[in-house]
């Protein structure tokens, strides 16, 4: 097995060859770390993408490793945690209420008020379900809005959007003209959420990332060269990761 050394840390890895993906990424779980790469990236490729990496995989590993420790009497999601929010981390609040119904609300950063029934030993799978559910709906409502936007504006009509679980994409087009846009990218600013819209939307004219196709974004979004730096340097956000810092 491969060994990553990061100071006096080694961090030992899975590598996995794939042709089928655009982007490289890491997935760090307890006891387990997957680099998934190209099957065009040499050795040097790796190593460098996770020289660039090496801070996010430190610190996520040891996250990681440290919550595997301390097993289920951990609780991640309590007031004051921090919550990924459109490129900001916003402070959680938790609450009590009678009425049956789990709520959450944002304003300056989210409160989620939990029945009286809710235990501490459920709590955070019962938090956490809350704010997928939320985040799932406001980015299913930005991407609508921001679609049809450019549809009005530019003729561009997919035939259908969908917003999914994507687990390495932020993005696709199908052939028959379906966009397909991650859920996750609410994590981002909503300015490369736009991006990311957009761009798959511009596969409805160009289906490849050939010139013909940058151009035509080019000229649509003059900026989006920032926008698509902020994914890329942001490949590996695909989980709800939550601190207290």
């Amino acid at each position: 097995m491969p060994v990553y050394k990061i100071g006096g840390a080694e961090i030992e890895y899975n590598l996995e060859r794939r042709k089928d993906i655009e982007r490289r990424y890491i997935e760090v779980t307890p006891g387990r770390v997957l680099v998934t790469v190209s099957d065009q990236d040499d050795d040097d490729a790796v190593e460098g993408f996770l020289r660039r990496k090496e801070r996010w995989l430190f610190d996520n590993t040891q996250r990681v490793n440290e919550l595997a420790a301390k097993g289920h009497s951990i609780h991640r999601f309590v007031t004051g945690a921090k919550i990924p929010y459109r490129g900001r981390r916003m402070k959680l609040t938790i609450a009590r209420k009678t009425t049956p119904d789990v709520e959450v609300t944002f304003r300056n950063g989210f409160t989620v008020a939990l029945p009286d029934y809710v235990t501490p030993d459920v709590q955070d799978d019962i938090v956490e379900d809350a704010l997928k559910f939320w985040f799932k709906r406001q980015v299913r409502e930005d991407v609508h809005e921001i679609a049809d936007r450019y549809a009005q504006t530019h003729g561009l009509y997919p035939k259908a959007i969908r917003v999914k679980n994507q687990k390495h994409l932020w993005g696709s087009c199908s052939k028959d003209g379906t966009i397909n846009l991650n859920w996750h990218l609410i994590y981002a600013p909503k300015a490369v959420l736009e991006y990311a819209v957009l761009h798959e939307l511009c596969h409805l004219k160009h289906r490849t990332h050939g010139p013909e196709f940058w151009a035509f974004l080019k000229k649509i979004m003059p900026d989006y060269e920032d926008r698509k730096a902020w994914l890329d340097g942001n490949e590996n956000l695909t989980v709800l990761n939550v601190g207290n810092g």
